[in-house]
């Protein structure tokens, strides 16, 4: 067997070819090596050597060597540029704040009528609304990331975002009874509701030792409580009150007009404006002088 030319191993680094971090590294291991192993050389003899070991020229490793004295860490060249902070809002500051706000309204559209927006969709829209101005898709993806957009896997759990009139109106109730109960006001609430003459207890007791219909007839056992049909007469029961009790006199119980089941609606269905006037009006004479009602608005 021919013996293999060593030089075959030798790679001389090109002129003019960056040095990652990693090759520096290896470089400074090589010249530290050979400044132990030859305490006699010169730093400028050491950095020769060490060129002539890695293949690399001599003021290349003597300006590394240089820069690990100074303190300065190893970087790979063109890597750690410094990214201009107003280049992610290059697109939005070019645009104004007119475009962003129609490209959001334009992807809300869709939300609307419940249809998933793509890039193609979105440019199509764009280019027919002469308020916009015409961007490629590539654009698009990137203007929408801009502008508060994430492209991510869509959850099946759904989130109810209240109106903000709703939690201005929360708020100022929760304010004024503030004000009242710092004012030691008698405060009734009123409500409806109803009950159905299938209604049944959540709980109950069950044998778990009957496994089938068949074990439970051989057996002279039954499978347990019958699951009521929800059917049947409905009462609608109104009253009046607060943390002492209900007031004497403001109950209202009437039955429904017809057999209703659990799934057919509410009782506000039966609670007429006719009725509820009725009742308030003759509720009134049993409340106390300066009274806050507190309803809903069902």
């Amino acid at each position: 067997m021919d013996p293999i030319d060593p030089r075959r191993y030798i790679t001389k680094h090109k002129r003019g070819e960056s040095l990652t971090s990693k090759e520096q590294k290896i470089l400074l291991t090589v010249l530290g090596n050979v400044m132990i192993d030859n305490p006699e050389l010169s730093p400028t003899q050491a950095c020769k050597k060490t060129a002539h070991l890695t293949g690399t020229g001599y003021v290349t490793v003597l300006k590394i060597k240089s820069d690990f004295d100074a303190g300065k860490q190893a970087v790979t060249p063109g890597k750690k540029r410094p990214r201009l902070e107003h280049l992610s809002q290059k697109r939005t500051v070019v645009y104004g704040h007119d475009v962003v706000n129609g490209v959001r309204r334009l992807v809300h559209s869709f939300f609307r009528r419940n249809e998933a927006p793509t890039l193609q969709k979105i440019k199509a829209e764009l280019d027919k609304d002469i308020s916009l101005p015409t961007m490629s898709t590539t654009t698009i993806r990137r203007f929408l990331c801009d502008i508060g957009f994430v492209y991510c896997k869509r959850k099946r759990n759904s989130a109810f975002l209240e109106r903000s009139d709703l939690i201005d109106w929360r708020r100022r109730y929760l304010r004024q009874m503030q004000k009242l109960r710092a004012q030691n006001a008698k405060i009734f609430y009123l409500d409806e509701t109803w009950i159905n003459a299938g209604h049944t207890t959540s709980y109950a007791w069950h044998d778990t030792t009957v496994v089938s219909p068949r074990d439970a007839h051989r057996e002279g056992l039954t499978v347990g409580l019958k699951q009521t049909p929800g059917k049947g007469g409905r009462l609608i029961v109104l009253h009046l009150g607060n943390e002492d009790g209900f007031i004497p006199g403001c109950k209202l119980v009437f039955e429904a007009g017809k057999s209703v089941t659990l799934e057919d609606g509410t009782h506000h269905d039966e609670m007429t404006g006719q009725r509820f006037e009725e009742w308030w009006v003759a509720a009134m004479d049993h409340l106390p002088p300066g009274s806050h009602i507190v309803m809903d608005n069902a």
